[in-house]
């Protein structure tokens, strides 16, 4: 079986694999480098959730894969406050779907302020936490640094995964 990540962010890629590997002991990953579609910093599930299709129904396709994996990191805002989290699409060669979801950190008030204000989440959470933007996206996340790393973008991108393959795995879905 051969897999395809759609993103060249080695920690999501960790993720994916981290998760997939003892589902799919023998399976082959390659990385397919594809564009969401959607905005580099995606705001809600809808656009999250299409972000993270797009990139694993590219990913499949560039590489002739039997499934592909597209992972997308996104802010939603409700009257609660504002929250980053990420998704996960599995999409196989028959285009069955399964779509999984990270837990959810609330967002400082001034970093939601922030982002209302149109700096995109990277830059804001550099500017108020000292961590660099590539820090930031290739080892701790937004969430690992607000939960002081007790939840961080690997295990985000694990869950979001884990919740994903259950489509795949499981025959109730089948009924």
């Amino acid at each position: 079986m051969k897999i395809a990540i759609g993103t060249t962010n080695k920690l999501k890629i960790a993720a994916i694999t981290e998760a997939l590997k003892p589902i799919f002991k023998d399976a082959q990953f390659v990385i397919a480098d594809v564009k969401s579609g959607v905005s580099d910093d995606p705001k809600g599930d809808e656009e999250g959730i299409k972000g993270a299709i797009n990139r694993a129904k590219k990913a499949r396709d560039i590489e002739n894969a039997d499934m592909g994996v597209g992972p997308e990191g996104i802010t939603s805002k409700c009257s609660y406050g504002t929250f980053v989290y990420g998704y996960v699409a599995i999409v196989d060669r028959n285009d069955k779907l399964g779509i999984g979801a990270s837990a959810k950190v609330m967002l400082p008030d001034k970093l939601s302020n922030m982002l209302d204000s149109g700096k995109g989440l990277a830059e804001a959470m550099a500017e108020i936490s000292g961590k660099t933007k590539n820090e930031l996206r290739m080892e701790f996340g937004t969430n690992g640094i607000l939960t002081n790393g007790m939840y961080d973008r690997n295990k985000e991108f694990v869950d979001a995964t884990l919740c994903a393959v259950a489509r795949f795995i499981n025959k109730l879905y089948e009924q």
